[in-house]
């Protein structure tokens, strides 16, 4: 049920929701494309469970294609899924990342660490943005942390950019060099291993900053895009917080 398609560049990522099972684990879907009323070559995922997303390759940019997945267990193969909405592959999209302006506050986001993320009006377009960490009051120990499950598209070159705009009043220091509070963003596996960290750093700038990370070494991959701020606990408090917006994930 729920089947969604995000297009990329000759390409589709495909999800659904599980259904119920009759009692026998899943053990397969199958994803068919549809150009039109033809129904082309399904695409298998197999798996201990299987997953629940599938990248669709080989497919024609500016042709408009929808979806339909069916389950198979030990007592068979259920109908088809009713089908997605239709999608048209190009070859630079723009895609992938949910609310990356936050103008839906946090939904599709995960936070959290000792003190969650929230909704902040402070964005650097729109209304909405996140606020990672403590603008004022007792420091806390620990992780304010913000994170969302993305597949990197199997094809082209997929390019991160967001932006942030970092406030401290913890010493300034860049990557390793930071022993106390910081500032962060990495690439990690679904089990939350660090995949590669895509910038650390802590300062009082106060301004909007992009960044931009190439992310096509993780290409086909389902991975966690993780941000951080981490407070340290300082007593008096010398709290570090920063702003998230306008996060894309951009393929051609």
């Amino acid at each position: 049920t729920g089947v969604t398609a995000t297009a990329g560049n000759a390409s589709a990522t495909v999800s659904w929701t599980a259904p119920a099972n009759g009692g026998s684990a899943i053990t397969s879907y199958a994803v068919t494309p549809h150009a039109g009323t033809t129904a082309l070559a399904p695409v298998t995922v197999t798996g201990n469970p299987p997953a629940t997303t599938a990248n669709v390759t080989g497919l024609t940019n500016g042709t408009a294609y929808t979806f339909t997945v069916t389950a198979t267990n030990a007592i068979g193969t259920s109908p088809a899924s009713a089908a997605s909405a239709a999608v048209t592959p190009t070859g630079t999209t723009t895609s992938a990342i949910t609310n990356g302006g936050f103008e839906s506050g946090l939904t599709a986001w995960t936070t959290g660490g000792v003190k969650a993320p929230v909704a902040s009006t402070v964005a650097h377009t729109g209304t909405g943005s996140a606020l990672l960490g403590l603008a004022s009051g007792a420091e806390p120990l620990g992780d304010s942390s913000l994170s969302q499950t993305i597949t990197v598209p199997a094809t082209g070159t997929t390019t991160l950019s967001f932006w942030y705009q970092p406030h401290s009043q913890e010493d300034p220091c860049t990557g390793n060099a930071c022993p106390y509070d910081w500032m962060e963003a990495q690439a990690r596996t679904t089990t939350g291993t660090t995949l590669g960290s895509l910038f650390k750093l802590c300062n009082n700038n106060g301004t909007w900053t992009q960044l931009t990370a190439d992310l096509t070494a993780y290409k086909g991959q389902t991975i966690i895009l993780w941000f951080n701020v981490h407070l340290d606990g300082s007593s008096p408090a010398d709290d570090t917080w920063m702003y998230l917006d306008d996060v894309t994930l951009t393929n051609g």
